[in-house]
């Protein structure tokens, strides 16, 4: 179909909004072969009809990286679809239902716009929302299950230490995947015993680097669900071995992360991965632009998932773990920029996830809300052992607003962690729960 879009429509004033153009008109006439598209004019459009003017829009293509051409006339034009128009709101729009107007001119392989060009005006009704006002801040509750989960981590440490420094064993990428570096150097720090693990911690960083330089061509070009810079940011910071410098700076060729990932939400945990790489990279001085970029499609991805169930009956997952790595991402992107958007949409994307994905009676999380019944549709697929993924969420959002509802939920999703039984299969699942469980109990259940 020409011309079919997707975007978010609800948004925090201040922020951006992509709009994905993917489609060509319909009945192309002969020498139009729909090579370039102008943005010809853009309007946004209040609810009393009156037009904002504290706003800019960008085009682009190329997944972003391509910003649009300039015609001979001064008209802005893509060469090629897809094509993202990026509004810019003004960082003081008022709350409100909005529309974002903008006229698209296909005029086939030139590079002057024509009158009789294939006109289509595409209309985004958008709702601008403000900060919510926190709320006063109850600590006295204790954290269900608390013991398990600390008798659990020194037990698993200790089992996966032994093993993963053995040079022989047979784990492959899970002596590194979902960072068992990190991983131990947070369990190191929970016990106040930073040298305990350092070993295996290091072991691991060693096994990561040489994938990403002799296993990826170009180094560090990783696939996009491998993809695991805090253990290599953390190494360089107590070291200064510049060769985790090298091994963290290597993944800006991995996969996905040279976009800043994707507005699509069938690459959540790509664009969350890429997010984190930069955000690793900020922490070391290393500054990216397509760090908000990123941001901003995590943004997005929970907005065309939540609110519009994009993908619904049509064969896209739609998988609450990936929206744990995303929500890690935003997270910790939060600690660097006190972005108002942040608790915002967590806010709604916590709530969504527990009516939908969540059992509150026992802590179970759909593996994919699309497709509650799994592949075979018998049975209802539902785990506890992928909660750690997802919890510090709403530790995070406790902490922020002080609502003790995100604590009860929280708290429910911490307490059945181990209820599938699980969890000591693998290095790989052991970094899958305590990668960063450690902040719900230090930092937002504290």
């Amino acid at each position: 179909m020409a011309y079919t879009e997707y975007a978010p429509d609800r948004v925090i004033s201040g922020t951006e909004l992509y709009v994905i153009v993917d489609g060509r008109p319909d009945n192309l006439p002969p020498g139009y072969e729909a090579y370039c598209t102008y943005l010809i004019a853009w309007e946004l459009v209040g609810q009393a009809g009156e037009i904002i003017r504290n706003c800019a829009v960008e085009y682009s293509y190329q997944n972003g990286n391509e910003p649009a051409h300039i015609g001979l006339d001064g008209k802005s034009y893509c060469v090629y679809p897809p094509f993202s128009v990026n509004l810019i709101l003004g960082e003081y729009q008022a709350a409100g239902n909005y529309t974002f107007r903008f006229v698209l001119d296909c005029i086939g392989n030139t590079m002057t716009s024509l009158e009789d060009g294939i006109k289509q005006t595409i209309e985004v009704p958008l709702a601008i929302a403000q900060k919510p006002l926190p709320i006063r801040y109850d600590n006295t509750h204790p954290i269900p299950n608390l013991e398990a989960w600390q008798q659990h981590m020194i037990e698993l440490a200790d089992k996966w230490e032994r093993q993963l420094l053995n040079p022989d064993n047979t784990w492959g990428s899970d002596n590194w995947y979902y960072d068992i570096c990190s991983t131990y150097l947070e369990i190191g720090k929970y016990i106040q015993n930073s040298m305990k693990y350092w070993d295996v911690a290091y072991n691991a960083a060693c096994r990561y680097r040489d994938y990403l330089f002799n296993e990826c061509q170009p180094p560090g070009a990783a696939n996009g669900w491998s993809i695991f810079p805090r253990g290599m940011r953390q190494m360089y910071q107590s070291t200064r071995d510049p060769q985790w410098r090298d091994a963290l700076l290597s993944l800006l060729n991995a996969a996905w992360v040279r976009y800043g990932g994707s507005p699509d939400p069938l690459f959540m945990r790509e664009t969350a991965y890429a997010a984190a790489e930069y955000i690793e990279l900020t922490w070391i001085g290393v500054s990216s632009e397509m760090l908000e970029r990123s941001i901003t499609y995590i943004l997005g991805q929970f907005n065309l998932l939540c609110a519009q169930s994009m993908g619904k009956g049509q064969g896209m997952p739609c998988e609450p773990f990936f929206f744990g790595l995303a929500m890690q991402s935003l997270i910790d992107y939060y600690d660097i920029v006190k972005d108002d958007r942040i608790p915002q949409s967590l806010m709604t994307t916590c709530a969504w996830l527990w009516n939908y994905a969540v059992d509150a009676n026992n802590g179970r999380v759909l593996y994919d809300v699309w497709s509650p019944g799994g592949v075979a549709g018998d049975n209802e697929t539902a785990y506890t052992g992928l909660n750690p993924l997802m919890y510090n969420a709403w530790g995070f959002l406790y902490s922020t607003t002080g609502d003790n509802q995100w604590r009860r939920q929280g708290d429910i999703l911490f307490e059945h962690q181990f209820d599938d039984g699980s969890y000591s299969w693998s290095p790989k699942q052991f970094a899958q729960i305590y990668r960063r469980s450690t902040d719900y109990v230090t930092r937002w259940r504290a």
